[in-house]
Order: C-alpha cells, then sequence, then structure tokens
C-alpha cells in the first residue's frame, strides 16, 4: 500500500477509492472439551487443533469421534474458515484453512471458527487475508504468551483490519482461488511422480538370493531392464557396501569463515573450508545426529566435516546406483544408540547389498535420475507459483 493511502499497490483497474477499517463484527468461536467417555466409534468427527494446519486438514489414522447427542457441540459448516489457535504459527504461515470434509465435524478445545455475516464480508477474501504479511505482522503482536501462544478471542477487534467494497473483496478472492488451484496442481503434479518413483523404487531393487533346498537361487525384481541388445543381464551379486567402495571414512575438514571451498555436513553444504579434502564424485552419509542416515551426492572439490562419511565407490560401479540403492534401504535402519543416534563406517562396510553388473547398474540409474529431474523441475514450477503468490498476498491487501 501507500505510505498516505488505504489503497493497495496492486488493484484490479475497475477499482478505486480508499480501502476503510472493517466494520463487521469477527468472531473466533473455541471447541469445547470432552471427557474419555463421551468418545464413541462413530457420531462427529472430532476436529482437533493439531488438525488445523495451512491451508489443509490432517487427521491421523483413528481419529477420534464423540457422541451426537450433547448440546456442547460446535459444528463445523463445510467451508467454514477453521483455526489452531494454540502455538497458531507454523513455518511462518497461520495454522488455518477453509473446512472442506463431507464428514459431520465438530471442534475440541484449542480449535476455532471464524463466525461473522458473509453477506457483508466474503469467506474466501477474509481467508486470503489471513495468509497476508500484513495480517501477520499484527497477530505476531496479539497472541498471548511466549511459550505456547495462544490466539485470544477478541483479535479481531485488537486489530486494524482495512477491507474493500464486497464486490471488490469478491474479485479479489477469485483471482487468488485461481492461483491457489494453480498451485494445487502443481502440489498434485509433484507428489504424483513422487509417488511414481516410490513405487518403481520398490520394483526396481527387491531382487533377492533364496535357498530353495539347498540351492541358491535368484529372484530377479520385478522390474528389470534388458540389455541394449535384447538380451537378459546376468543374476545380481550379493556384495557388501565395503567390496564396492575404495574407502569410506568420515571427513576431517575444519570450518573456515574465510575460506573459498565449500564444506559440507551432516545437513548438506553448511559454509566453507580452505583446503580440498576431496575432488570427484562422492556419496556423503551423515553419521551422527538427527540427520545419521542423510544421503547427499555430491561433485566437485570440497571439503567435508568430521560428522559425516564419505563412500568413494570403485571404477565399475555405478555411483548413482549405489546412492538409490542406499535410499531405498533407508539407513536410518543401521542406527544404533540410545542417546546421540550414530552410523559408524564399519556399520557401511558390512552393510550388504544386492547389485546387478555395470551395463544394468547404468540403466537403473538414467531411468531413476531421468524421473528426479521430472520432479524437480514440478518443484521448481510450485516454489515459483508459491512465490509469485507471496508477492500478489504483500501487494494486494493492506
Amino acid at each position: 500500500m501507500t505510505e498516505q493511502m488505504n489503497v493497495p499497490t496492486l488493484r484490479f483497474s475497475e477499482f478505486d477509492g480508499l480501502w476503510s477499517q472493517n466494520k463487521t463484527p469477527i468472531k473466533i468461536l473455541a471447541g469445547n472439551a470432552y471427557k474419555q467417555q463421551e468418545y464413541t466409534d462413530n457420531g462427529y468427527l472430532l476436529i482437533q487443533g493439531l488438525h488445523i494446519q495451512p491451508d489443509k486438514i490432517e487427521l491421523e489414522e483413528s481419529p477420534k469421534y464423540v457422541a451426537v447427542d450433547g448440546s456442547k457441540h460446535l459444528k463445523i459448516g463445510f467451508g467454514d474458515i477453521v483455526l489452531g489457535l494454540n502455538r497458531p504459527i507454523t513455518n511462518n504461515q497461520l495454522k488455518a484453512c477453509r473446512f472442506y470434509l463431507k464428514e459431520e465435524s465438530v471442534l475440541y478445545q484449542r480449535a476455532g471458527k471464524l463466525k461473522f455475516d458473509t453477506a457483508k464480508l466474503g469467506t474466501e477474501f477474509l481467508y486470503q487475508y489471513l495468509r497476508t504479511p500484513v495480517f501477520m505482522k499484527q497477530l505476531d503482536l496479539e497472541l498471548i504468551g511466549s511459550d505456547q501462544p495462544y490466539i485470544k478471542s477478541d483479535l479481531f477487534q485488537a486489530t486494524k483490519n482495512i477491507f474493500p467494497t464486497i464486490v471488490e473483496q469478491q474479485k479479489i478472492a477469485s483471482f487468488l482461488s485461481k492461483v491457489d488451484e494453480k498451485i494445487g496442481l502443481l502440489t498434485e503434479k509433484k507428489d504424483k511422480l513422487t509417488e511414481y518413483k516410490k513405487g518403481v523404487m520398490q520394483q526396481l531393487f527387491n531382487g533377492k538370493w533364496e535357498n530353495h533346498n539347498g540351492q541358491l537361487t535368484f529372484i530377479p525384481p520385478t522390474l528389470r531392464f534388458k540389455a541394449d541388445d535384447g538380451s537378459g543381464f546376468p543374476d545380481w551379486e550379493e556384495k557388501t557396501l565395503g567390496d564396492l567402495s575404495r574407502t569410506i571414512k568420515s571427513g576431517k575438514s575444519k570450518a573456515d569463515d574465510n575460506g573459498t571451498i565449500d564444506l559440507w555436513g551432516s545437513t548438506g553444504k553448511i559454509g566453507f573450508t580452505n583446503e580440498v579434502s576431496h575432488d570427484g564424485n562422492f556419496i556423503l552419509v551423515a553419521r551422527v545426529g538427527a540427520n545419521a542416515g542423510k544421503i547427499n551426492e555430491v561433485q566437485g572439490q570440497f571439503g567435508v566435516s568430521d560428522n559425516t562419511l564419505i563412500i568413494d565407490v570403485k571404477p565399475r560401479q555405478h555411483l548413482r546406483f549405489i546412492k538409490y540403492s542406499l535410499l531405498k534401504f533407508d539407513l536410518n535402519r543401521l542406527i544404533f544408540g540410545s542417546g546421540q543416534p550414530l552410523i559408524t563406517g564399519g556399520d557401511l562396510k558390512s552393510h550388504k547389498m544386492v547389485v546387478p553388473n555395470f551395463d544394468e547398474q547404468t540403466k537403473i540409474a538414467n531411468f531413476l535420475s531421468a524421473i528426479d529431474q521430472k520432479i524437480d523441475l514440478a518443484n521448481s514450477e510450485l516454489e515459483k507459483a508459491k512465490e509469485w503468490k507471496k508477492g500478489l498476498l504483500q501487494q494486494m491487501f493492506v
């Protein structure tokens, strides 16, 4: 908005005039507490604050239900705006969404919904407003408590909410809803590609050797490639990761604020160092802490901190195939220790794998890399759309 007038920076051309302080009461209605004996196997679905996330409802596998009879229920209408009232901000976003579940539902304590005159204030406009920087800045000042901040019931009486006419509200809401639809489609595209990759990984890496009446037999993976001439590849061989690697060892590089060489650690690139410890293509595995088991593929000249293991793959072994195989296995399964989670170089060296020859490794790695490229492209498109939406919320509201 401009400094002296209540008008947004970005506005539809058919509208002019100042926006004004909202005079339509907006109430926050909080849900009710329920005793254990009031839970049932069916009835009303109970929506808790933890279920309400930015732009979506996330239910656990076995949600709770409460008996239909009883007068204290706060029912949720289809399309209502619902809020998580306790610790309402996550990743700089408000825990709020439109409620579109078809199942009859009621609110639990620490979850709320907004009540207002929809003839004077558009529901979708208000919902979009709740996601704007201007509202979030005011919300942050009005939260109660520091350890578990809470949205107070008179929030909208305490904040300055500048809105346009209902007609302009509808125009803004319609436009931003279409942007959300695009973001939703891009999210769905990325999720489908991710699920597809997960499925083919399962089929590509389920080959194994089995003992039948004292005879070892190779059970090939469900999905398998053929050689370029159409012939089949040989049976896979059981190896340890140590067999496939020249070395597996911890990094020794130290961080240096004046360094110019990338320094890699358990979370990824963590800073700079002043010496090159590795030059080439390597697999890095976080060995300690909350990120233990996390895998990165790194190329070029770089240093590695001491909380990370470096796998130097032998020639005629495809590094990316081995990386995908380790991802499918999930190295978290190797973690031990009741305190600080830990994976040792010895654990990795003794890890058993079933691997094909180099040519089949290459086909598998190239196939999965092509899927990853599509996922990366979909994610890039999604992030650009989100950034565009973020800019719109910044410029289209006062």
